[in-house]
């Protein structure tokens, strides 16, 4: 990622993610599904709540790895906009941050 310049910031818990998007706008945002104290369902509900927040408008693809059958669909229907299977293929996030982040902001390399 810093390869191609993008610029990330990192929340370790739920609320500090919504913290940050009070903050901050995003283009992508990627959040685990199991996190501490609040989990990424919980996480995402919040941040949909905050309409005037600068990052409540960022595309959220839900990461977990679970493996488990009907994940990927629950992920969906609780409003995630895409899934992403951990461990990160290298090739499928570039292909994700290319979906999702303007291209006049991408300067290089991410494919599209």
């Amino acid at each position: 990622m810093k390869e191609n310049e993008v610029a990330v910031d990192e929340a370790e818990s739920g609320e500090e993610c919504l913290k940050l998007c009070k903050e901050n706008a995003y283009d992508v945002i990627l959040m685990d599904y199991m996190m501490p104290r609040m989990d990424g369902k919980e996480t995402l509900q919040n941040l949909k709540a905050m309409k005037d927040a600068p990052g409540a408008t960022a595309k959220v693809r839900g990461c977990t790895a679970n493996a488990l059958v009907g994940v990927r669909a629950e992920l969906l229907s609780a409003g995630f906009d895409d899934f992403l299977s951990k461990p990160v293929n290298g090739k499928e996030l570039e292909e994700m941050l290319a979906k999702y982040i303007p291209p006049e902001k991408i300067t290089q390399g991410l494919e599209g």
